[in-house]
């Protein structure tokens, strides 16, 4: 994404801040939709072309879980963590055009971290190493520990899409995820059951897949 955009959100957030603090009241819920809960991806466009659907071998293989967390985001703004998981094969790249994990020995799922902000129909993710404690959106590490070359919060805006009050685009996540280039591709999610994460055991061992990747970024 361009810098630009990363000095707007941040402008908006530190008046946002002052306003809060001025008023000595908690910033009221002005989120476009609540996000708590598990979202997969359901279409995309990476260069602006039209969209193209996740074909039925990578159904659920793409998935968002927010989890709001009061004290993780700046002061009087909602937010909290958000866990990205990828299926793919062992050995490759993860490619929502090419990824499937029909293969139950050669699958593995990849795991991001991040904690948010989200304010009317934006959204400010910053990225965290899996088990380190999550960042204070907006400001940058200390020092070289514990995910700082993460340091830069990144704005999203969110949308409306279709008519189900349950599905909403995402302008554009951050670069490397789900294959985004932080600039133009823009990611379709919509609302499913939580047991699409905590119930998710493509390699058949009796195990969550995606336990550990919770515990990584919500602790």
């Amino acid at each position: 994404m361009s810098s630009s955009r990363v000095v707007t959100t941040v402008a908006v957030v530190v008046v946002s801040l002052a306003t809060s603090f001025a008023s000595g009241c908690k910033a009221e819920d002005t989120r476009l939709f609540d996000e708590t809960g598990v979202w997969t991806l359901e279409k995309f466009t990476l260069d602006g072309s039209p969209y193209q659907d996740i074909t039925q071998g990578r159904k659920n293989r793409f998935l968002l879980r927010f989890m709001p967390t009061p004290g993780i985001e700046p002061p009087d703004l909602m937010g909290g963590l958000v866990a990205a998981a990828s299926c793919h094969e062992m050995g490759t790249m993860i490619d929502i055009k090419g990824s499937t994990c029909v293969n139950a020995g050669l699958s593995t799922w990849d795991c991001q971290c991040f904690a948010y902000t989200f304010e009317e129909s934006k959204m400010v993710w910053q990225e965290f190493d899996p088990g380190q404690p999550p960042p204070v959106v907006g400001v940058p590490p200390a020092d070289d520990e514990g995910g700082a070359e993460f340091g830069d919060a990144h704005a999203i805006e969110v949308s409306a899409f279709g008519s189900s009050s349950s599905t909403f685009e995402f302008y554009s996540l951050p670069a490397g995820l789900f294959n985004s280039d932080g600039e133009n591709a823009r990611h379709v999610f919509q609302l499913k059951a939580d047991s699409v994460w905590t119930d998710v055991d493509i390699n058949g061992d009796d195990v969550p897949d995606l336990d550990e990747c919770s515990a990584s970024c919500f602790p």
